[in-house]
């Protein structure tokens, strides 16, 4: 006996019973690949990085996006479309975190601090130091790179590193290892530092540690070695001391420093020197 409640239309039937919504749900999500997609260098999404991305195995990622009817999928539809569109628009909106680029408002408004961000993406080696402002504006700022370099990267390569902040409000780098923020500081420690072999010999071009300078500051000669062969992205409160590092990785050093807004705008001002 044949599910009557199927959501989605069975063409085999002269009867059609509602919803009957008439798009596989992998439908919907092959769509939602090709618009990701589009947003890369070659145009292009494997489904191996597409699985890292939204955190499912490759073998669920191709059922989901070329095989499964995804009746979930169908069903969050028929409720949306149902709903004035300020209304779904709000509910979906609200479980969103940000994606932080050079590309978002709150950094793409000054185009031409925007172009020197994006021409740090490129940097083969060296230490890029982002200081100044808040917390939240440096992980913003550090995360915005890292995207930026994998939506720009010719490669799509994956960018490493150790974040000691959790994801909460904002779009996490997939190969980026984060530090739930209750976790006590000698814990941390332990974690960083067990993590770090990994890091270390990974063939990443490029690393970022958010907050580690401050955690576990013996790591800083570590990280500044690791400049000399790729390029390392540091975000802190604690500025690294231009004595600290070496003379050729000192040549290689940039500072984007995060400058004060007038009032409670939400932008992001930076000086790239």
């Amino acid at each position: 006996m044949k599910n009557t409640k199927s959501l989605c239309l069975d063409e085999s039937s002269e009867v059609i019973r509602p919803p009957a919504f008439p798009v596989r749900g992998c439908k919907i999500f092959a769509k939602l690949r090709a618009r990701m997609a589009s947003d890369y260098d070659k145009g292009s999404l494997k489904l191996d990085r597409l699985s890292t991305m939204i955190g499912i195995p490759v073998s669920t990622s191709h059922d989901w996006f070329c095989v499964s009817k995804l009746s979930q999928v169908s069903a969050l539809l028929c409720m949306i479309e149902r709903l004035p569109e300020d209304a779904w628009c709000q509910v979906i909106r609200s479980g969103l975190r940000d994606f932080p680029s050079l590309r978002h408002s709150r950094l793409a408004w000054d185009y031409d601090n925007v172009a020197r961000l994006e021409a740090l993406t490129q940097a083969k080696n060296g230490i890029t130091v982002i200081r100044g402002g808040s917390d939240a504006e440096r992980t913003f700022v550090i995360t915005a790179l890292g995207h930026s370099f994998q939506l720009l990267d010719p490669l799509q390569r994956m960018i490493m590193g150790i974040d000691v902040h959790e994801p909460r409000n904002f779009v996490p780098l997939e190969s980026v290892l984060y530090i739930r923020e209750l976790v006590a500081h000698a814990r941390l420690q332990e974690i960083v530092l067990d993590q770090w072999p990994t890091i270390r010999n990974a063939k990443a071009p490029c690393l970022v540690f958010n907050g580690i300078a401050s955690a576990v500051p013996n790591l800083i000669p570590s990280i500044l070695e690791l400049a000399e062969r790729r390029h390392v992205i540091l975000a802190d409160s604690v500025p690294v001391k231009a004595s600290c590092i070496a003379a050729d990785t000192l040549a290689l050093a940039r500072v984007v420093e995060i400058l004060p807004t007038q009032g409670r705008s939400s932008r992001i001002k930076v000086a790239v020197r």
